[in-house]
């Protein structure tokens, strides 16, 4: 046998034994004694951590301050409202998950002055009261997203496919029943402002992770205009700002499935965007719930609103009469 092996079953003898024990097996008290000294030693420092993380535990569901370095849940919290993009969604998680009364402190800021705020909080409540309801309406808005595109090569590449995506949904009450009523607005709320919380476990999905956060921000933009919440509308009108076209484009069907004097006047203001998938998809919104048609021509929806606003409601558009598009040469 040689002495590499003999070395092995000596190493493979001592695993499992007591420092009392290794002397018998190694014979040498100049080894043992350092191994022993070293077990007491990792025994204390195990000890005296897990105590120290009972005590922060304590003191975290007590509600105390919890030590420096550690943020309180204000602060967390307006991490979070200022967060974008991948940092948003682990500052979020870690509200969701903390453990100094997450939820009730959420509760508070339900009536605050801030839009964010309010939105944010909301859907961050119900991640923490029901995560099982709103892991299922983040498949389901995968799932439209990739229907929408399914038209179109390219995936999010097409406004066109996310604005038609959006009109062609059967319907609000089917919608609704889906989401589990109402409650799925402040889900989508969220959705719109900063993206999907989470991604469905679908391969297809998570090999365009990008594509699939902006096209499920213009999807909810698009889809939330058939729920009634007062901030629906202020949401919606801040994503008219926004840098993307897709999202301004789908923004816009949102306000028109509102059909509110609200939002007619939101829309009108929108002929002013630069862009003509903007302009054309505020066109398509008016047309739909007005039955009325001055293509992309600010000054002539302003006047014949204010000359026709107290007749509302308005009649909805004739079955197959549609607006030419504006960038057809057919006027």
């Amino acid at each position: 046998m040689t002495g590499t092996s003999i070395t092995r079953m000596k190493v493979r003898s001592t695993v499992g034994q007591t420092p009392s024990e290794l002397p018998q097996r190694i014979g040498s008290n100049r080894v043992t004694e350092p191994a022993k000294k070293m077990h007491v030693m990792n025994t204390k420092l195990i000890t005296l951590i897990l105590i120290a993380r009972s005590l922060s535990l304590c003191r975290l569901a007590a509600g105390e301050p919890p030590p420096a370095g550690i943020q309180t849940l204000e602060e967390l919290f307006h991490s979070v409202v200022a967060a974008e993009g991948q940092s948003y969604f682990t500052l979020r998680s870690n509200l969701v998950a903390h453990s100094a009364g997450a939820e009730s402190f959420l509760e508070t800021k339900l009536s605050s002055r801030d839009l964010h705020e309010r939105v944010l909080a909301s859907s961050a409540l119900s991640w923490v009261r029901e995560p099982p309801t709103n892991y299922l309406r983040t498949k389901i808005l995968a799932n439209l997203v990739r229907e929408a595109n399914s038209r179109h090569s390219g995936l999010i590449r097409s406004v066109e496919s996310l604005s038609f995506g959006v009109w062609t949904i059967s319907g609000p009450i089917q919608f609704r029943d889906a989401l589990h009523e109402d409650a799925a607005v402040a889900f989508l709320l969220e959705v719109s402002l900063k993206g999907p919380t989470s991604l469905p476990d679908d391969p297809l999905v998570a090999a365009v992770a990008k594509d699939h956060v902006l096209g499920a921000r213009c999807m909810a933009a698009g889809i939330v205009g058939i729920y009634q919440s007062p901030d629906v509308l202020p949401v919606l009108r801040e994503l008219l700002q926004s840098q993307q076209v897709a999202l301004r484009v789908c923004a816009a069907c949102g306000l028109g499935k509102m059909k509110t004097p609200e939002a007619t006047e939101v829309l009108i203001d929108a002929f002013s965007d630069s862009d003509v998938s903007v302009r054309e998809e505020c066109r398509v919104a008016l047309f739909d719930f007005t039955d009325q048609d001055f293509r992309d021509d600010k000054a002539k929806w302003l006047d014949w609103w204010q000359q026709n606003k107290q007749h509302w409601p308005f009649n909805d558009r004739l079955p197959g009469h549609n607006p030419v598009p504006l960038w057809s040469h057919d006027k």
